[in-house]
């Protein structure tokens, strides 16, 4: 089963890294903007407090907000592109989401413990 990521989105996410790791710490404090090949202009708004009302689809339900921030991810177990070196094996991790609760997510299941981002860590080298 293949990943289908945007090169233009890897180039952009290694030149943050690089830069960061070159001591330029506020290169974790930008927006990544870059031009997909399908969708054109994309822009990643960096994980901040507030930044899940751009991921509300329904403005009428005043709970929306609320409901996003217990879906949304922020802080999680070291994850690696084999399962064996997760911190729970046989894989999986522990998600911090941005209401205050945790869960555990099995590999493959969804991100931060998908296909799609253990090829993201194993081309940044992580």
């Amino acid at each position: 089963m293949g990943t289908n990521i945007s090169p233009a989105f890897v180039q952009r996410l290694v030149s943050t890294l690089t830069d960061a790791g070159s001591g330029n710490l506020d290169a974790y404090e930008q927006d990544l903007s870059f031009a997909h090949e399908s969708y054109g202009p994309t822009t990643l708004y960096r994980l901040r407090e507030g930044v899940e009302r751009f991921l509300i689809t329904d403005i009428n339900n005043p709970a929306a907000s609320a409901q996003v921030q217990s879906e949304l991810g922020f802080f999680f177990d070291y994850v690696a592109p084999s399962p064996s070196d997760f911190n729970h094996v046989p894989g999986g991790g522990n998600v911090l989401y941005m209401d205050g609760h945790v869960g555990f997510l099995r590999y493959p299941e969804r991100w931060p413990y998908s296909r799609a981002w253990m090829t993201i860590v194993g081309l940044a080298g992580v």
